[in-house]
């Protein structure tokens, strides 16, 4: 049986947030393709890890592992000088949040122990996850498949994420540091189309293959919306400034009219994110285990009020899966425009459209159907050709 061993400075289970989401599907298709999965944490500064209790061992067993015996690996002193001279207020400048310095996030000791967990496990197939783990994947030689789930475009990332006027600074790279991250790579797997065109044309004249692979798995259970609405909107998303500036729009600007129109509308919220206020109508259910039972099942829509932020909004998509309609915003319905008209809606956050559409879905039985039945028969299209190009370097894979 070949294995495949997922390199990834975030956890698959529990897959509360949208990259979590994302790895935890990509995990089920080479399961399902009959392949063994380990699975590698690489905690690192630059990216939260979401590690909840024993999830990943409870999931993986002896197949998982973590890098530096689980400790956020440090990097060298100047990454270090760095993270201090950010926290001393360096960060307040838009010229600092422009800068990441992608050498010495792992060390000659951390690449050493990596090289040597591979060397145990012996992986056909390497997939990393985000383009900050290609110093790893350019310790190894090249006997192995190594891929790159790169998740987001991060050329100039906070830049336009500046110039849209959102939050949520994180990490941005220069357009020849993406090119030459990626290009450590046999294969990057690109999330959307645009992205898809934009690595294509970056990596023009390199050895790395790009793929486009977005949608991958779809639930068993699904809504059918042949019963009266239960007059309930949902959100899910993590703690991360994009969502709760979104979702703060969303609060003020259209839950009252939405309420004013149909007093018995509620709207539960799910995942990491909260705020210390309560408000009519409102419940806050935290994470939740089981993403059907416990919170698309109770849904009539779902809304993603995104306003800012980069990449496919991987929980419009799960939305979407589970046979439910979701207004969103041109932000929130990046990366799947083609789906808008097809079960999707796409509205201004501060104009009446937004709450219009939501009443009518919630009233219109019908129309919730139709919508239902277009969502599920685009993310089967979209997962239908991802499946097909995993199965692809799968069977390539030495």
């Amino acid at each position: 049986m070949k294995k495949v061993l997922i390199v990834s400075p975030v956890v698959s289970h529990p897959p509360l947030a949208g990259n979590s989401a994302r790895i935890a599907q990509m995990v089920a298709v080479f399961q399902a393709l009959g392949c063994e999965v380990h699975f590698l944490l690489c905690p690192i500064r630059l990216i939260q890890d979401m590690r909840d209790g024993d999830a990943m061992h409870r999931f993986y067993g002896a197949r998982y592992r973590e890098l530096n015996g689980g400790k956020v690996i440090g990097g060298n002193l100047v990454q270090k000088a760095w993270r201090f001279l950010l926290r001393k207020g360096l960060r307040r400048h838009a010229f600092a949040q422009d800068i990441t310095f992608t050498s010495g996030i792992f060390p000659a000791k951390t690449r050493a122990e990596f090289r040597a967990i591979v060397e145990d496990i012996d992986p056909a197939l390497l997939v990393f996850e985000y383009v900050l783990m290609a110093e790893l994947a350019d310790s190894l030689d090249n006997r192995r498949t190594k891929v790159v789930d790169t998740h987001d475009s991060f050329s100039n990332r906070n830049q336009r994420i500046r110039a849209s006027g959102g939050a949520g600074m994180w990490w941005s790279l220069r357009p020849w540091q993406e090119r030459r991250l990626l290009s450590r790579f046999d294969h990057a797997l690109a999330i959307q189309q645009n992205e898809f065109d934009f690595f294509s044309g970056l990596l023009a004249g390199s050895k790395t293959n790009v793929k486009l692979v977005d949608a991958l798995t779809q639930p068993q259970r699904r809504h059918t919306h042949n019963t009266p609405s239960n007059l309930v909107i949902g959100y899910i998303g993590s703690n991360n400034k994009h969502n709760i500036e979104g979702l703060e729009k969303f609060l003020a600007h259209q839950w009252p009219k939405i309420r004013a129109a149909l007093p018995e509308a509620r709207f539960l919220i799910a995942g990491g994110i909260s705020f210390d206020q309560r408000i009519a109508g409102v419940r806050f259910l935290g994470k939740v285990n089981r993403l059907w039972e416990d919170f698309y099942e109770r849904c009539s829509i779902v809304v993603n009020p995104c306003l800012s932020g980069t990449g496919l909004k991987i929980k419009t998509v799960e939305a979407m899966s589970y046979g439910i309609p979701v207004v969103t915003t041109t932000e929130g319905s990046s990366g799947i425009e083609s789906a808008i008209g097809r079960g999707i809606y796409c509205c201004d956050i501060s104009s009446a459209s937004f709450h219009e559409t939501c009443l009518m879905l919630l009233v219109d039985a019908n129309q919730r159907m139709a919508c239902g039945e277009m969502v599920r028969s685009y993310i089967q299209e979209k997962i239908n050709r991802s499946n097909s190009e995993l199965a692809s370097l799968f069977q390539q894979a030495s």
